[in-house]
């Protein structure tokens, strides 16, 4: 009775860490779900980790910080030293201290029936930061993170920074709102106060919601149906603009000018039998225009940067497109390694999200990526 008993344990736990319920407390990134931007911290929602958060200030040789732990997650977003993260029907604000520490902030639940403030007990130290670097381990000019922070006061340091997710990202931020799409809604919250966020708005869109992309004007709503565009010329409530439908499969999408870039893949829970990366014309929402369409291996995550495109390839790697006319798609370059799932592209730099890791590249030339450095 008792080996079963320890059996089902083990299941059960196997089971929860699979869906990210049940996370560990390593610097090492396991299964990487989605990775964020801000300056020069790179963020990794990772399935096994909950938050991971690197120093990329030198690129070729990333510093893991601290891990957040945070169950049931799946994205993250940060504007500065802010860090949103979705934890099963709500969404969690910390902040990462000068030291190195975390201080979370405060959260809130998204469903109407709910109450506005975020009711769950005050995780326990453990579930806030992983323990001390040794300091051996430590190298400058990394601070002494790591250490849990009491500080509880100030706000997030503000500046040049860069903030930014990949294709695959679920939430958007754009000046003091945050947008977060789940498998049906598109919740809009307001941040502008992170320890007291407020559910402005919530649209339902359908059942098959996956990513969201964001411009000054419109935000870009991947899904298994078809990309949805909402106008948020009223930024509190975004409203429906309009939809390019196609067959059904999974649909990350990213926007440049008038064009919209969509990679469709089959198989799995995706549906569909076609592989394609599609280019739209979104500059009338509500007329728009499928330009064309070609057959890809595998697509996952893309990013675009003024007339090219990278395109993840999963297990076959990553391939780059001219994209400068959008009507006419041309692959320039391909690798068959590694595995990768999406991408962040900020300037001369390339993080690559992988299957396991997170590679980083420099992109001065973007048909001849170099290796700076790997996450793993």
């Amino acid at each position: 009775m008792i080996r079963k008993t320890r059996l089902l344990a083990l299941v059960l736990i196997g089971g929860l860490m699979s869906m990210g319920v049940y996370v560990q407390n390593t610097s090492t990134v396991s299964v990487p779900q989605n990775i964020w931007l801000s300056d020069t911290l790179l963020l990794i929602s990772d399935r096994d980790n909950g938050l991971m958060v690197f120093s990329v200030a030198d690129p070729s040789s990333a510093r893991h910080i601290t891990n957040i732990q945070v169950n049931r997650n799946s994205g993250l977003a940060a504007s500065g030293t802010t860090i949103f993260a979705n934890s099963s029907d709500s969404i969690v604000s910390y902040r990462l201290e000068p030291d190195g520490g975390v201080k979370r902030l405060g959260g809130i639940r998204l469903y109407s029936y709910y109450p506005d403030r975020y009711v769950e007990p005050e995780p326990s130290p453990f579930f806030m930061c992983t323990p001390p670097i040794s300091a051996e381990k430590q190298v400058a000019p990394l601070l002494p993170f790591l250490a849990c922070s009491e500080s509880s006061g100030g706000t997030s340091s503000e500046g040049a920074t860069v903030n930014t997710g990949g294709s695959m990202a679920v939430f958007a931020v754009i000046d003091s709102f945050l947008y977060y799409v789940d498998q049906s809604n598109l919740y809009t919250v307001s941040i502008s106060d992170p320890s007291r966020m407020v559910q402005l708005s919530q649209q339902t869109i359908g059942w098959d919601v996956e990513t969201i992309f964001p411009t000054p004007r419109y935000l870009f709503i991947g899904g298994s149906e078809g990309m949805y565009i909402y106008d948020r010329s009223q930024a509190s409530e975004p409203v429906y603009a309009g939809m390019a439908s196609h067959f059904r499969s999974c649909d990350p999408v990213v926007v440049r000018g008038a064009a919209a870039f969509v990679t469709l893949r089959s198989g799995n829970s995706c549906g569909g039998t076609r592989d394609v990366l599609m280019s739209v014309d979104v500059s009338d929402p509500r007329r728009t225009e499928i330009l064309k369409e070609i057959t890809v291996t595998t697509p996952y995550g893309l990013a675009v940067g003024d007339s090219l495109l990278y395109v993840a390839n999963g297990w076959a790697g990553f391939s780059l497109y001219r994209a400068a006319n959008p009507r006419d798609l041309e692959m320039i370059a391909q690798w068959d390694e590694p595995a990768t799932r999406d991408f962040i592209w900020d300037r001369d730099r390339l993080y690559l999200m992988g299957m396991e890791q997170v590679v980083v590249y420099d992109v001065a030339d973007p048909a001849d990526p170099h290796k700076l450095g790997t996450i793993e």
